[in-house]
């Protein structure tokens, strides 16, 4: 092979240039963004009811929806929930689901409900193929002076915006928020249409008549004509609609109603920089350029204000530019990759002091890494602090392989001809380079095939990690035997002095090994109760992935059910403008620019600060300064992390389910009470409760009263909606678009003032509101929520300082629930949402994936090395590496806090496929069956022509992570746990290998002859009788 092999030493460095080439063209075609894709198929599908309660709308819509869904394959979880007037339920699937298909078949189930009220719209189906995080925010503003009362901000940036940015590659769809769209309103005066003797049934009979009729077409003299009638009234002209004839006298609908447009019910405000306006929440397409993308959408933003800022009054602007934090991130990530390469060369330079094999060295390093790069390319993989930081990883492990090549073609006979020692030395080290290769391989292979989101984020970093080892495999038995061969005129010896030094002392160690019994029996002992003290008193604090924080602070305002959005203005949106203008005003000033968004029950509040102003000292302004604390508000103060998409990292969502309702209110009270209890120092905040605490006016019927004077079930449904919001008559078309009508009836204050409006039923009597029904003050829910079709409410529990989510979660299952269960039987669940959820889901998926991979190359080592005792040693290797992970973890908690993530664990596995290699090397051609005295001088002979690269390579992939563990700069915390993991478990392996490997190894040869002894004695003896 490798005489062939330095034949075609052309074609060798040729192939070597051409894979530079590619791998520099791929990195100016890889997209660039902050973290991988995360793919989360979720459909959101929404139904208007304009009017209709939480209660209706569960009972009528939502319990019908559910039950024709609830059969769909795939379907992880369905969270719906009922408001005023809509209903929205959230399908989660499955990643690997098929969103298209599934989408397809969603609509084709909810098409079979029948029994659904003419009010109610046509399901909107919403598909979040993607990480359902928002690719940018953008506000646009308007200049009231510019702009008369007429304009509707909103319909603008629907009809010129949104199209033009939906069309841009990598935007998905864009959400608008803030004022309110136009409607057409018919505010009837019930005394009016009472003198002229009409029924609001007539009235909305009228309205459902304006549109125009199309009667197809008619060859007349060779031509086709279209036929159209045109009845459609502008609104303008809507008063003269003739809505019924008294005799000859047309009663229109000017006559007992004012026809006007004007903005619907407003149930959001945006402000930017204290400016009111509307905000638009661009959406990102998987696997799209994100860079790419945002700088499209920043293009769009300059060429709409060139001609709108002046001549119009409008602005369009980008809260935060999000490529600066990207390129910031990755040019952090790049700068360390840049420095493990550097450090490295200089570690393999001071341990082999040979300029010439170092620079094979570092030639190899670049052509792995481009290589890599390459394939990433094809794998549709971006550049992103993910992959980025697997290619860091792998700089100190691609030269791996190369020095054992270079160091076995170094020790081969000097009298050889230079070909034959390179023919040698490859050919006696490929057999324990391919193992030590599909080992690493092999661990990786379960994270790759990792299920959802964690297996998203962890295959960036497996495929780069993989694909740099596989390259510098085929690297070292190619291209390092081919230059090696050219250059060795130029390659000197290697300073025996240094070598010798090393080799000296680690023979003395081995020699104590053969003369003194008691030393490998302590050694082991010592070794391994350490190793297992490590893991008994390990106390590290878990948690789902690492929090990568925006660059941003947020506040959050909730509010009790029912508090009307002016009186929110009024309580806290006004006051925070004036604090925060005075914060960005200032001479000094600490707020750069600041956005808030208020809603039905809740607001966000995004602050970021002037450059100069650290995140931790703009959080304690927001606290001591911004924050207003009003009864009915509570308030929260965090920052948004990336790869969770939870705004706080430190939190736990307790979900209760009760299908009745009344012991779902007994049991939240108890379960809020139980909470509160055990977690004093903790901010408790039930979200989603069914608690009745939103004012509600109860109209109940006079049913005998009703059916004396002619009221049907439509006509009193309509009456009783124009009270309300109003009655939804159709849509009318502007020449633009539609928009809806709505019937409603005169404005009015106290309830008081309706019992004594004058009404006609459908058969014409005459009778006042207040003998149809009574009109009560009351109390019921704001919304309702139901998870995978039971009644549910949501407790999101912040825990304290000095408590941990571990200890929050240990105390629900072992105290709480089982107080909820003595109490209420199984008549409520208690189950876990959110991150916490999550992290339970994928602490045993991960369980299953080390079980796997251990698994797998145990049957792998057994294969290659085709004995107990070896497997035993190697296999032990994991043992003391894993210890020596979570040491350095313990150790890196001094100096920051670092918990025990999804991608820390992973370092365990990375660490475990990379720790093996040595121990491979070590016992691969012992051959302990001849004699004990003989298999031990294999062993020490293998490690004393394995110490230098065992050194060198640990060595450089510690110096490699170093940047990856105390790195300041954004994004750091990714991958600061799983570098601290991987650096321990190299050392603790190294460590192993050297020491405690021969230890173990003489005591399973003695073991195993003592064993084969007696059973051949006893063999001997049965054969004898």
């Amino acid at each position: 092979m490798f005489k062939s092999l330095l034949a075609q030493s052309a074609s060798v460095i040729s192939l070597a240039v051409i894979t530079i080439l590619l791998g520099c063209l791929s990195i100016a075609k890889l997209p660039i963004e902050l973290t991988p894709d995360i793919v989360k198929p979720t459909l959101v599908i929404q139904t208007q009811w304009p009017a209709a309660s939480p209660q209706i709308i569960e009972e009528v819509l939502i319990e019908q929806q559910e039950r024709v869904l609830q059969n769909i394959s795939g379907i992880n979880r369905i969270e719906s929930t009922a408001y005023n007037g809509l209903a929205s339920i959230m399908l989660t699937f499955n990643s690997n689901s098929d969103l298209a298909s599934l989408t397809q078949m969603v609509s084709t189930k909810l098409g079979q409900i029948e029994s659904i009220p003419l009010e109610v719209s046509t399901p909107q189906l919403l598909s979040l193929d993607g990480s359902n995080e928002a690719l940018s925010w953008l506000f646009l503003l308007k200049n009231e002076d510019k702009q008369g009362d007429g304009f509707n901000i909103k319909h603008y940036a629907e009809n010129i915006l949104v199209p033009k940015l939906e069309k841009l590659n990598g935007v998905s769809n864009v959400a608008i928020y803030g004022d309110a769209f136009n409607q057409l309103v018919v505010d009837l005066d019930l005394y009016k249409l009472t003198n002229n003797n009409l029924s609001i049934t007539q009235v909305k009979r009228a309205l459902q008549t304006n549109f125009d009729i199309s009667a197809g077409t008619k060859s007349i003299s060779n031509r086709d004509y279209r036929i159209i009638f045109e009845s459609q009234y502008d609104a303008e002209d809507m008063r003269e609609m003739v809505v019924d004839w008294k005799g000859s006298y047309p009663v229109k609908l000017g006559d007992v109603a004012e026809v006007s447009i004007q903005k619907g019910k407003v149930s959001s405000a945006v402000f930017l920089n204290g400016k009111p306006g509307v905000s638009l929440k661009v959406m990102k397409m998987p696997n799209s350029n994100s860079v790419e993308t945002l700088t499209q959408i920043k293009e769009i933003i300059t060429e709409f204000n060139a001609v709108n800022l002046d001549e119009n009054g409008l602005k369009l602007s980008m809260s935060f530019d999000p490529t600066k934090y990207i390129y910031d991130a990755i040019d952090m990530v790049s700068a360390n990759l840049l420095f493990a390469i550097i450090s490295t060369i200089l570690v393999v330079y001071l341990f082999i002091r040979n300029s010439i094999t170092t620079a094979l060295v570092a030639i190899c390093i670049p052509i792995s890494l481009l290589s890599t790069l390459s394939f990433l390319y094809l794998l549709n993989v971006s550049l992103n602090l993910i992959s980025l930081a697997g290619l860091a990883i792998s700089v100190g492990l691609v030269v791996d392989a190369v020095i054992v090549v270079l160091e076995s073609i170094r020790q081969q006979d000097q009298s050889m001809t230079v070909v034959e020692r390179v023919i040698a030395g490859a050919d006696k080290v490929k057999g324990a380079l391919f193992s030590s290769t599909l080992t690493t391989l092999v661990v990786f292979g379960p994270i790759i095939t990792m299920p959802e989101v964690e297996g998203q984020i962890f295959r960036d970093l497996a495929i780069a990690i993989s694909i740099a080892v596989l390259t510098s495999l085929v690297i070292s038995l190619t291209l390092i035997p081919v230059l090696y061969n050219y250059l060795s005129p130029l390659i000197q010896k290697d300073i025996k002095e240094h070598s010798s030094i090393l080799l000296k002392k680690y023979q003395i160690y081995f020699t104590q090994f053969l003369s003194d019994k008691k030393v490998p029996a302590m050694v082991l002992a010592v070794s391994f109760l350490g190793a297992l003290l490590i893991f008994v008193k390990s106390d590290i604090e878990a948690d789902y992935l690492p929090a990568v924080e925006e660059d941003m602070m947020k506040l959050s305002y909730v509010f009790d059910k029912g508090t009307s959005l002016e009186h929110k203005k009024s309580l806290v949106v006004e006051p925070t403008l004036q604090i925060l203008e005075k914060l960005r005003l200032q001479d000094d000033p600490v707020v750069k620019n600041y956005f808030v968004m208020f809603f039905e029950n809740f607001s966000v509040l995004g602050i970021r600060p002037t450059p100069g102003v650290s995140m931790q000292s703009l959080e304690q302004i927001i606290k001591e300064q911004v924050v207003i604390e009003e009864k009915g508000v509570s308030s929260f103060v965090y920052r948004n992390k990336f790869l969770s998409g939870q705004g706080w990292s430190k939190k736990v969502d307790l979900n209760l389910q009760a299908a009745d309702m009344k012991v779902h209110q007994e049991a939240a009270d108890e379960l809020l009470t139980l909470l509160k209890m055990h977690f004093p120092e903790s901010k408790i905040n039930p979200k989603n409760s069914v608690k009745l605490t939103s004012p509600v006016l109860k109209i109940e019927a006079n049913r005998q009263r009703m059916a004396q004077l002619g009221w049907d079930t439509q006509s009193i449904s309509l009456l009783i909606q124009g009270i309300g919001e109003g009655s939804f008559t159709g849509d009318y078309f502007d020449g633009n678009k539609r928009i809806p009508t709505y019937l409603k009836i005169n404005d009015w204050a106290q309830p008081s003032q309706i019992r004594n409006y004058p009404v006609i039923s459908p058969t014409g009597q005459r009778s006042v509101i207040g003998d149809l029904f009574t009109i009560s003050e009351s109390v019921g829910p704001s919304e309702i929520y139901r998870l995978d079709g039971i009644r549910a409410s949501t407790f999101e529990i912040y825990p304290g300082q000095n408590i941990s989510v571990n200890e929050v979660v240990d105390t629900i299952n072992s105290d709480i629930a089982q107080q909820l269960a003595l109490n209420f039987g199984e008549q409520v669940n208690l189950t876990y949402g959110g991150v916490t959820d999550k992290y339970q889901q994928v602490k045993e998926r991960i369980s299953s994936v080390v079980a796997l991979a251990f698994a797998i190359v145990a049957i792998v080592l057994f294969s290659l090395l085709k004995n107990v005792t070896k497997l035993v040693c190697v296999l032990t290797t994991v043992l003391f590496a894993s210890s020596g992970g979570l040491l350095f973890l313990e150790f890196i908690n001094i100096v920051t806090i670092q918990k025990l993530d999804m991608l820390t664990m992973v370092g365990f596995i990375i660490g475990f496929g990379l720790v093996v290699n040595n121990s491979i090397l070590a016992v691969q051609n012992c051959d302990e069956t001849a004699s004990q005295l003989l298999g031990v001088e294999q062993l020490m002979n293998n490690l004393k022509n394995r110490l230098k690269p065992i050194i060198v390579t640990t060595f450089t992939s510690i110096v490699g992570m170093i940047p990856l563990i105390f790195s300041p700069g954004d994004g750091s915390m990714i991958y600061r746990g799983l570098a601290t993991v991987i650096v321990g478990s190299l050392v603790f392996g190294m460590i192993y290998t050297l020491f405690i490997l021969p230890a173990l190894y003489v005591y399973l040869v003695k073991l195993t002859n003592t064993v084969n002894g007696l059973v051949t004695v006893k063999f001997m003896k049965l054969r004898s009788e």
